[in-house]
């Protein structure tokens, strides 16, 4: 993910790009059931690369 934030950096400012929250958890009712455990891991791995990308 780092390596993709990156690459769009070569197009766009990094003050431009930033980051979804959203994917994997917006069809998680229906089709993508993950644990609560799971959901939070992503939040924290989510949070670690925002704070590695835009210290």
């Amino acid at each position: 993910m780092i390596a993709q934030i990156e690459q769009a950096a070569n197009y766009l400012p990094l003050a431009q790009l930033g980051l979804c929250l959203q994917s994997g958890f917006a069809s998680m009712e229906e089709g993508n059931r993950i644990s609560y455990d799971t959901q939070w891991k992503k939040l924290k791995l989510m949070n670690e690369i925002a704070q590695q990308i835009w210290r």
